[in-house]
């Protein structure tokens, strides 16, 4: 009877501090608004994959037809949803300094999003600005980077908005418009 009276205290307990938990985790701060936010996931026709200019204009009707619909406040594209891998490189550099190529650059988890997300996605800006739709193209693609990636990447506390960033050595070099909220 004590065995099974101990038992039950520790699994009582046990349970306590799983609801504890539980409820711990509903109040951490994601760094989006997952609330009233709806996802869809879809894959576009090879063909349409293959030629930039139609997968762009494709994109763009999709997101302004989207926005246009009663109760939305907001649409955009991302590749990767936030909690999921997104694509990460071998090597990022800031202008200026060398790639070390010995496995300790920066690394960061990056998406590829249209200039609607961060609004759709409640992700506030805290430094510089976001960037327009029409700004990217193969030449040139203005980037927005974390407080978190610009800590790592500028910890003397200089201003990231203006750098330029690469991923890899042969990549081209990309310019920081804005910082966002983690």
């Amino acid at each position: 009877a004590a065995a099974q009276v101990a038992l039950a205290v520790l699994l009582v307990h046990g349970a306590s501090l799983l609801i504890a938990s539980a409820r711990a985790v509903q109040q951490v701060h994601l760094g989006f608004r997952p609330d009233s936010t709806l996802t869809v996931r879809f894959n576009l026709p090879e063909a349409t994959l293959r030629n930039r200019s139609a997968r762009e204009t494709l994109l763009r009707r999709l997101v302004a037809d989207v926005g246009q619909l009663p109760g939305v406040t907001a649409a955009g594209l991302v590749n990767a949803l936030p909690l999921q891998r997104g694509r990460q490189d071998l090597a990022m550099a800031v202008e200026g300094r060398p790639f070390k190529a010995d496995g300790t650059d920066p690394l960061a988890d990056y998406r590829v999003v249209s200039q609607g997300y961060f609004a759709a996605m409640g992700i506030p800006v805290v430094r510089g600005r976001l960037f327009t739709d029409d700004e990217a193209d193969a030449r040139f693609t203005p980037l927005v980077i974390s407080q978190g990636l610009a800590r790592e990447l500028f910890p003397d506390g200089s201003d990231p908005v203006g750098q330029r960033l690469r991923f890899g050595p042969a990549a081209p070099w990309m310019p920081i418009v804005g910082v966002v909220a983690d």
